[in-house]
């Protein structure tokens, strides 16, 4: 029904789910299913295994959980499919935005040293942001994978449509703030990385200040493979689409004084509880 807070129909009311029999959920991912209970007394919940490629970690199939079936419930309410339905995206089809900016987005390593890297850099806290964005804007970003192990994207603040894996087109609900990245192949005595291509969302009037990216398996990121962006906000009035107006300006912390319209990051529980806090005052 939602990944990463995202429900499937938030962009397109036409897709108000997916049937299948199992979700990748990358490190940090979240899906919201609606599942239904097999027959017998018990079941068990697997994770199945996953190929995190040459250099990876071995991750076999296993029980994770054992669901038991007890008496059925009487629900005395269902909340209508009106009332269930998410309200409609606020900035528009992404696709008629035009893109501010194309950037490439390179994931490495070192494994011998290791070293883990973005765009042949460690992360350097002090140092300064790898990009610079505008708050109501749209962008393309091209991530590839160039180790032969798995990496996990993730960033923080704002959600974004895959628009494509090694080539293949992905569905129009396919928005995440986290996706795992295919690992480099060896084609002909040659390394082939992964890309990926992605719509990167600021249109969202909060999304302000310097924030990061990273690969999400931790000893990567712990490693150095993580970078920060700066992005600029407004001092022109932003709609808020029913509620008060207000501004955002340069060096203004993310939690301003806007409600949020999108789905929020898991990464920012507190910063996301203050400023829907902030948006009723």
């Amino acid at each position: 029904m939602a990944n990463d807070g995202v429900p499937l129909s938030f962009h397109d009311p036409s897709v108000q789910g997916q049937v299948a029999d199992d979700v990748l959920i990358p490190p940090a991912g979240r899906s919201e299913v609606v599942v239904l209970a097999p027959s017998g007394a018990s079941t068990p919940l697997q994770t199945g295994c996953v190929d995190y490629g040459p250099l990876g970690e071995d991750d076999p199939t296993r029980d994770v959980a054992t669901i038991a079936l007890g008496t059925p419930l009487r629900l005395h309410y269902m909340p209508s499919a009106a009332a269930a339905r998410p309200k409609k995206e606020p900035f528009g089809d992404i696709h008629s935005w035009p893109i501010a900016a194309h950037r490439v987005v390179n994931f490495s390593e070192i494994a011998q040293k290791g070293k883990f890297l973005i765009n042949d850099k460690s992360y350097d806290p002090d140092g300064p942001a790898m990009f610079a964005s505008k708050t109501g804007t749209v962008e393309e970003w091209t991530v590839s994978n160039y180790a032969p192990e798995l990496h996990a994207f993730h960033i923080h603040q704002i959600h974004f449509l895959v628009e494509d894996i090694n080539g293949v087109k992905q569905p129009p609900s396919m928005w995440r703030d986290m996706i795992m990245l295919p690992y480099a192949r060896t084609v002909n005595g040659k390394l082939q990385p992964s890309v990926m291509h992605l719509l990167m969302d600021f249109r969202d009037p909060i999304v302000a200040g310097t924030f990061v990216f990273h690969c999400h398996i931790l000893p990567h990121e712990d490693l150095g493979m993580m970078a920060k962006i700066e992005v600029e906000g407004t001092t022109r009035p932003l709609p808020t689409h029913g509620f008060r107006t207000g501004f955002l300006t340069k060096g203004e912390p993310a939690i301003c004084k806007l409600p949020r319209t999108f789905p929020l990051c898991g990464c920012n529980k507190r910063a996301n509880t203050l400023a829907l806090a902030g948006s009723r005052r």
